[in-house]
């Protein structure tokens, strides 16, 4: 905001996004029906951000220019499960750790200049995110068999995240499957 100035830029930007992640474990059995499963992944994503001009605000708009990162991200930790049947119907509960470290973690920024004539160009730092997230929770399945051609199941969990620099957040996720 500028004093005496009141003007309103506007634009039209985008992007794309594209990830891909490999996740591997192997089941262990224990006693009393638990199964106890180590995991590892591997994710890797790149991010364009395609470059804009505002418009609407005269010599205080903004060209904006195209950016693009890359981020590498490994996973270990571990589930445990345990199913339950009742009549036609199997409920799975399970709880799950998980340490998330960046290998690729670049810092975020952008680099801009104004659309007047000779303006130098200037770049703004973004967020720098931790390399290690912590992540614990839990969730249940439900899958149910008429013993027919269709299969149902219903999934339902609850994840918690967390780095050492204080960030945090809760997820909640539902998802229902059906084999016909």
């Amino acid at each position: 905001m500028f004093p005496g100035v009141d003007r309103t830029a506007n634009s039209d930007y985008g992007g794309q996004a594209y990830t891909v992640l490999a996740n591997t474990g192997f089941h262990m059995p224990i006693p009393a029906k638990f199964t106890i499963t180590p995991l590892a992944s591997l994710q890797y994503s790149r991010v364009n951000i395609n470059g804009y001009t505002e418009t609407d605000a005269g010599d205080i708009d903004l060209n904006v220019a195209s950016q693009g990162y890359d981020f590498l991200e490994s996973g270990l930790g571990a589930k445990a499960e345990r199913d339950f049947s009742f009549h036609l119907w199997t409920f799975v509960p399970e709880i799950h750790a998980e340490w998330l470290h960046e290998l690729l973690n670049p810092t975020l920024e952008q680099t801009a200049n104004f659309t007047a004539p000779d303006s130098p160009s200037f770049t703004t730092q973004g967020l720098t995110a931790d390399r290690d997230t912590y992540h614990v929770g839990t969730g249940v399945t439900v899958l149910a068999c008429a013993c027919s051609a269709m299969k149902l199941s219903v999934e339902g969990g609850y994840d918690y995240y967390w780095t050492a620099e204080g960030y945090s957040a809760h997820q909640v996720t539902m998802r229902l499957t059906g084999h016909f």
